[in-house]
């Protein structure tokens, strides 16, 4: 994910996003492709470290390609479903947005869905992908949100 933060209007900004699930060698590609997207803005990435991979290896190789770009690795905590109500409200009082408006309201009506089981297609990726950012920073910086 990679987001920024509008101190003016006080909100996460989600610049852009995958929640494919790729091989080591398109993953790198996917995300080198997000990393470089020149936004103008103070960006930063967040790549999910799931339990058990080798995750941790896979981010410190990414920030040696990339060591002049924040990027930041994080490990759930809370369950999907515990996670996505707090990011679905921010998201519906504005604090959250996603740039891409089409993906926003596709989260929008996805988030009514989720129920932290049932796999309806990209449903629980993009819950888990969006959620664990808003997670994240919030943790990082809860005085900001």
């Amino acid at each position: 994910v990679q987001c920024a933060y509008d101190e003016i209007n006080e909100r996460l900004i989600v610049i852009g996003f995958t929640a494919d699930q790729l091989d080591p060698s398109a993953a790198t590609k996917s995300m080198g492709d997000i990393i470089k997207k020149d936004t103008g803005l103070n960006s930063f990435q967040i790549i999910e470290q799931e339990p058990g991979s080798a995750s941790s290896r896979y981010i410190e190789t990414i920030k040696r390609e990339y060591p002049d770009k924040n990027i930041f690795g994080y490990a759930p905590r809370l369950s999907k479903l515990t996670r996505a109500l707090p990011v679905a409200n921010a998201m519906c009082k504005g604090s959250m947005v996603i740039l891409d408006e089409p993906w926003a309201e596709r989260f929008c009506q996805l988030i009514h869905k989720f129920d932290g089981k049932t796999k309806i297609k990209l449903t629980n990726d993009l819950v888990d992908c969006l959620s664990g950012i808003y997670d994240w920073f919030t943790n990082s910086f809860n005085d900001l949100l």
